[in-house]
């Protein structure tokens, strides 16, 4: 992913959002191309981590064999920016936007007491922010150790990272506040989340 100084995110921006943005896309390529899947990840900072768990019926495991490279994006915001925002209107169309792009190895986790710590981990989470006292220990030990059954959990061991936030940097003040406006008029979710996203980090 080319980045620009300007548009690089620092090591605590790219923790956060990450942590704000955790549903992700997986990457592998094995024998028969590429392959593609999306599962919503922890990150471990401590132990400089990625954990999540797929399916058992999922392909993609087959390309997740211990130390086996794996291509990760987090998804933000992003939107058209129109010229006519500008006070010079002569100016071209952009897009804006956030990713963050983690490259790192897969350790697979098949024991179920270490698959099931990976399911309080994402659950609490999960749970924490939408102020839900739910846990896990509330699921039936039957219908439990099927699930576990079910799955598998990973870890993807971090080995570089790369943050872009194109959030109009290389305008002017007075020009990224004319483009913050003009996303807010548009009205929509979408919009107000890029809006929100270039206050807080331009």
């Amino acid at each position: 992913m080319y980045i620009p100084n300007y548009f690089q995110l620092d090591e605590s921006e790219v923790a956060d959002f990450i942590t704000n943005n955790n549903f992700a896309t997986l990457i592998s390529i094995g024998a028969d191309g590429v392959l593609v899947n999306y599962a919503p990840l922890l990150l471990d900072s401590k132990n400089n981590c990625l954990i999540g768990h797929l399916s058992n019926d999922n392909s993609h495991l087959q390309l997740m064999n211990d130390n086996q490279q794996i291509v990760v994006i987090f998804h933000g915001a992003d939107g058209y920016v129109s010229p006519n925002w500008y006070k010079d209107k002569t100016q071209v169309p952009t897009w804006n936007f956030v990713k963050v792009e983690v490259k790192g190895r897969v350790n697979l986790i098949t024991s179920d007491g270490d698959k099931l710590v990976i399911l309080e981990q994402l659950s609490n989470f999960h749970e924490h922010r939408i102020n839900s006292d739910w846990e896990m220990v509330k699921v039936p030990q039957d219908k439990l150790a099927a699930m576990l059954k079910a799955i598998t959990g990973f870890k993807i061991n971090i080995e570089s990272v790369k943050g872009k936030a194109k959030l109009s940097q290389n305008k002017s003040l007075a020009e990224r506040s004319r483009v913050i406006e003009g996303l807010k008029s548009l009205q929509d979710s979408k919009s107000d989340a890029l809006a929100k996203i270039m206050i807080e980090l331009t």
